[in-house]
């Protein structure tokens, strides 16, 4: 995350002329506005923290500026009233980044970033398995959240069968582990969520079937979750199943159980805790948006 503040000292700013016709700019112009507004786009959310944001979202913002012959101005507003005008040119993708505070008539460059750098990166794809009788409904409500914050989400059109070698019929569930496995199975490539409406399970010191809300392999691209509470077998509310997803969506990113009790990484401790939580922290956000996310 980068603050935007008034810069001290204005960094000297070193220009290469070059003299090209307006027949050599049209030759030469690989870079399109929609590339320089994606890639400035993906680099402000990597780099700033949009969280004060979330709940008035026109408080920050990326927009086209004026085009000249050479460059795309691209202007990105912190929630402080300060400015960072990108200047994009249109045949090396290069971009001076300009950062401005129109109260005190202030402009100070504050680096150069390539923008191709931040242009067409494909992110891995999350795929979406339904289990059994999961609902469709609910998944394809589930997919629509996902796709606000990462984006690359598919579903697969129809219901996987469950594993029966999962199964312990005894308490009538299924083992987490072992469905992780099997999504490994059906994952070519990206991230794999399974959504089942069956109890889950994994082995702790209190129960070698203990039920759970949802299980992840760390850093290993699978996740399953459950819409059901394992104690009572009541399903969770369509709230409660976003945060869970994004939860365990999370470890499959790499991300563990975090300590501040407010970021929906916070370790359940074999309880319950999404009534507490509302969104990530700023570390594990952005962790997430380093992998692509867009918080």
């Amino acid at each position: 995350m980068k603050s935007i503040v008034i810069s001290s000292l204005l960094m000297a700013l070193l220009l290469c002329s070059c003299h090209r016709n307006k027949t050599d700019v049209a030759q030469h112009a690989d870079i399109t506005a929609e590339m320089a507004y994606e890639g400035v786009n993906n680099y402000c959310h990597s780099e700033y923290d949009w969280s004060i944001a979330e709940e008035n979202p026109s408080m920050m913002s990326v927009t086209m500026g004026e085009e000249t012959e050479t460059e795309y101005k691209v202007i990105f507003r912190s929630y402080t009233g300060a400015l960072v005008n990108f200047y994009v040119d249109k045949a090396s993708g290069k971009t001076r980044m300009v950062e401005s505070v129109p109260t005190l008539h202030v402009d100070s460059t504050i680096g150069t970033i390539d923008i191709l750098d931040y242009v067409g990166k494909a992110k891995p794809t999350i795929h979406i398995y339904r289990y059994g009788t999961f609902p469709e409904a609910k998944a394809k409500q589930l997919k629509a959240v996902l796709e606000k914050v990462y984006p690359s989400v598919t579903l697969a059109g129809e219901a996987i069968e469950l594993p029966q070698d999962c199964y312990y019929k005894p308490r009538d569930r299924y083992k987490g582990t072992g469905l992780l496995d099997d999504l490994k199975k059906l994952r070519h490539g990206g991230y794999a969520l399974g959504l089942t409406n069956k109890i889950i399970y994994d082995e702790n010191e209190i129960s070698p079937t203990f039920g759970i809300f949802g299980i992840s392999y760390m850093g290993d691209s699978v996740s399953v979750i459950s819409s059901l509470r394992p104690k009572t077998f009541q399903p969770l509310s369509d709230e409660d199943m976003e945060e869970l997803m994004l939860h365990e969506l999370g470890h499959a990113f790499g991300l563990p159980h975090c300590k501040d009790e407010r970021c929906m990484m916070v370790d359940a401790e074999h309880g319950y805790k999404f009534a507490q939580t509302q969104s990530f922290c700023p570390s594990c956000r952005n962790y997430l948006n380093s992998k692509g996310w867009l918080f």
